[in-house]
């Protein structure tokens, strides 16, 4: 059951993203999620046909790459058991695949 959603902007061509700290807990297992929606110098970008996915670096040194959900306005992705697994700061990325 997802409780708390962080919503993230990406504009292709300014390539600003709105970042921010997030603090997740061990046992918030499929509880958060990030929503990424992506815009083209302002105007949404339509993702049917794009992949995408997420790469978590652990305090640890251990990488977690999960693979998000894309539908046509946003791309979500669930947090799951291995990227809180260990304690401490988590650098997370998002990376878009498509034709172009």
């Amino acid at each position: 059951m997802v409780i708390k959603q962080y919503p993230i902007y990406y504009d292709l061509i300014t390539g600003i993203v709105l970042p921010y700290k997030v603090s997740i807990t061990q046992g918030d297992i499929d509880s958060i999620q990030f929503v990424v929606t992506v815009t083209n110098n302002g105007a949404p970008v339509d993702l049917s046909n794009i992949s995408s996915t997420f790469t978590f670096q652990k305090e640890d040194g251990n990488i977690v790459v999960g693979q998000a959900e894309v539908n046509k306005e946003n791309i979500v992705y669930t947090v799951g058991t291995q990227e809180i697994a260990y304690p401490g700061k988590v650098i997370a990325t998002f990376e878009l695949y498509g034709q172009n």
